[in-house]
């Protein structure tokens, strides 16, 4: 799922991929973790939805980021 790297942030601050929680884990990488743990694509987007609402509660993304990656992830091929 590549589709949301491609998000502009609203702000000069490092692109979506670049950016990391306090796991220290780069967001694709945990994206990537949701795909190889969902039995299905139901559990794939919960699991992309929870981070993304972490992440914006967190302030790492916008509002409109959030909505970029779990519209991807809901149009995603995984699993």
């Amino acid at each position: 799922m590549r589709c949301w790297l491609v998000a502009q942030p609203s702000a000069p601050e490092a692109p979506i991929a670049l950016r990391r929680p306090s796991t220290n884990a780069a967001l694709p990488d945990l994206i990537g973790a949701c795909a190889a743990g969902a039995a299905n694509h139901g559990a794939f987007v919960s699991c992309v939805t929870q981070l993304a609402n972490g992440w914006k509660d967190a302030g790492l993304i916008t509002g409109a980021e959030k909505g970029r990656i779990t519209h991807c992830a809901a149009g995603a091929d995984i699993p």
